[in-house]
């Protein structure tokens, strides 16, 4: 399985990273602004770290959630 994390600044992301790793063994992070969608359609999962702020500040989560929410529903 292959993993993507979206680092929004925070230090959480890594206690993600190691945690998520112990199960998958494909993990990948990348900051929220330096990741296209067109890269992450190569993930079966992805992880949003919760970040400062607010989510509206990381458009790029939207676009993700809005494109893949029907892909993969549960």
């Amino acid at each position: 399985m292959k993993v993507l994390i979206i680092d929004n600044k925070d230090s959480f992301t890594f206690n993600l990273y190691h945690y998520v790793e112990q199960f998958a063994k494909d993990v990948d992070v990348y900051r929220a602004n330096s990741i296209s969608l067109k890269q992450v359609g190569i993930y079966d999962k992805i992880i949003f770290s919760p970040g400062p702020g607010l989510p509206t500040e990381h458009e790029i989560m939207f676009e993700i959630i809005d494109t893949y929410k029907i892909i993969n529903q549960f």
